[in-house]
C-alpha cells in the first residue's frame, strides 16, 4: 500500500508511515486495527536558555575571577620548581610556592605545573633529608 502523503509503500498492519509519520486512513487498514484513528500534536518542547556567550574571539575565564590568557607566558618558577624536585626537594618546594604567588600576581601561565612541583617535592622531601642526614652522619663518622 501506498502513503497518501509521500507516496512510499508501507506495510499493510502500519497505523503511521514510517517515513513521514502521517496517520494512514482507517479504511485502509486491517479490520482489526479499523476505528477512530487518534492523531495526536507534537509535545511541545520547554524553551532552551542558552547562557549569554563570550564576546567573539574571547574564550571564558578557566577559574572564576581569574582569567589567564593563552598567550601569558610560562612561569619560569613553576619549569624550575618541578625540574629541581628531582635533585633537591626543598629548594624545589620554596620555588613552587614562588611561582604559585607570581602566577597569581601577574597572571602566567603554568598553575598545574607549579602545583605538580609542590606535590613532588613534599612527597621527596622525606627521601632528600634522609639521604642528606645519611650523608652528613658518614661524613663525620668516617673523616678522611
Amino acid at each position: 500500500m501506498r502513503c497518501p502523503q509521500c507516496n512510499r509503500t508501507y506495510e499493510a498492519a502500519s497505523a503511521f508511515c514510517t517515513y513521514c509519520g502521517v496517520a494512514l486512513v482507517a479504511d485502509r487498514l486491517p479490520h482489526a486495527m479499523a476505528g477512530p484513528v487518534v492523531v495526536q500534536p507534537p509535545v511541545q518542547q520547554p524553551p532552551t536558555v542558552m547562557p549569554a556567550a563570550s564576546p567573539v574571539g574571547y574564550a571564558p575565564p578557566a577559574r572564576p575571577g581569574v582569567s589567564v590568557s593563552p598567550n601569558a607566558p610560562m612561569s619560569g618558577a613553576a619549569v624550575a620548581s618541578l625540574v629541581v624536585d628531582f635533585f633537591f626537594s626543598p629548594v624545589g618546594i620554596i620555588l613552587g610556592h614562588i611561582a604559585m604567588r607570581n602566577i597569581g600576581r601577574d597572571r602566567l601561565r603554568g598553575r598545574g605545573v607549579a602545583i605538580a612541583g609542590l606535590i613532588v617535592g613534599y612527597v621527596l622531601l622525606p627521601f632528600h633529608l634522609a639521604n642528606w642526614g645519611i650523608a652528613i652522619y658518614a661524613a663525620f663518622q668516617y673523616p678522611q
